[in-house]
């Protein structure tokens, strides 16, 4: 016989071979797909939870979207983790659930985001600008567990800080925090937060300004030098800088315009012990005819503690000062430079 007759079965034989190979249904650990979307719906919570590697597993991410809302937190926590292992096409999924009624878990989503890092940033910046300020929240929560990588929103998150609502001021505030010194162009914004009405929101502000660092030690000694109200917060997020701000700072002590020596040694004591190189430049307020430059100045070496220690000869005097509070801070600031540091905050002292 011919061997070409048998050309045209060889040939249908491997079509159908071809098709039953790209036909059969994808399969995870030996069971069908179709055996996981039941399970995916079972009963059982526990059904559904071994449910979601499968679907991660065979990339169905629709079903792991209904399953971010589960009735329980097992399941939904599951698939946020699997959804972060799935990277970059995962994430409008996990920000939908910002998005309409339902259980939620917003930490796990919020830990997947951060997972798939930079890739998520773009979605969390279009969600800062949707039309609909009620999801920024969402989205500024998202910058600040990113962090740095999330710099891009910064626009966003600036804006974010002239909402009428104190909760999402202080929510695009921290984000920037966050984020850091990237966070610089903010910082006019920010300053004019510790002016807020509310103490939660100029709390934040004085933290975040600290945070973004020495790029804000300008506008800081704007806002105490012009004596605004909001002056000795700005003295806070000064201390909160920290040493780098302690040239600037030390100026103040000695600045033309006395009223701002108090405010200048108060901050220096806020740093604790980080401004003991400026312990000699308090010495000439001890000796200051304004009651309230001595006191700030006498307090401010006893938050500075034990390096402090050369401070006491000139301490001892005014154990006897013709004022109460001036003797009274003496005689403390004398037992903290004797004593160990107590590692005291500047959020205890403010």
């Amino acid at each position: 016989m011919n061997c070409l007759a048998f050309i045209p079965v060889i040939l249908l034989w491997m079509l159908v071979t071809v098709q039953n190979t790209y036909c059969a249904e994808a399969t995870y650990q030996g069971k069908t797909a179709s055996y996981w979307k039941g399970a995916a719906t079972d009963a059982d919570e526990k059904q559904r939870e071994k449910a979601v590697p499968a679907m991660k597993s065979l990339g169905d991410m629709a079903e792991l979207k209904r399953l971010l809302r589960d009735e329980c937190r097992d399941v939904r926590v599951c698939a946020a983790n699997a959804l972060g292992d799935m990277g970059e096409p995962a994430v409008p999924v996990l920000l939908s659930i910002n998005k309409g009624p339902g259980p939620r878990d917003v930490d796990a989503v919020l830990a997947a985001l951060a997972k798939i890092g930079a890739p998520a940033v773009p979605g969390i910046a279009e969600l800062l600008r949707d039309a609909n300020p009620n999801r920024h929240y969402f989205g500024a929560i998202a910058a600040e567990k990113l962090g740095p990588v999330a710099k891009s929103t910064v626009p966003e998150l600036t804006r974010m800080l002239n909402d009428p609502w104190a909760y999402r001021r202080e929510a695009g505030a921290s984000a920037l925090g966050s984020i850091g010194p990237d966070a610089a162009s903010a910082i006019p914004a920010l300053v004019k937060l510790l002016a807020d009405p509310e103490k939660s929101v100029q709390l934040r502000a004085i933290m975040v300004l600290g945070k973004i660092g020495p790029a804000a030690i300008p506008a800081l000694l704007v806002v105490v030098k012009e004596g605004k109200q909001s002056a000795r917060n700005a003295c806070w997020a000064l201390s909160v800088v920290g040493e780098s701000a302690i040239p600037a700072v030390s100026k103040l002590l000695t600045d033309r315009d006395s009223s701002v020596h108090a405010l200048g040694a108060s901050t220096l004591g806020w740093m604790g012990p980080k401004a003991k190189s400026a312990v000699p430049l308090l010495f000439p307020l001890l000796r200051s005819k304004d009651t309230e430059s001595r006191r700030a100045a006498v307090e401010a070496l006893g938050r500075i503690g034990p390096d402090a220690k050369a401070a006491i000869d000139e301490l001892t005097p005014l154990l006897k000062d013709s004022t109460a509070e001036v003797r009274e801070a003496a005689a403390q600031a004398i037992t903290l430079i004797k004593t160990p540091s107590t590692g005291e905050s500047p959020e205890t002292m403010h």
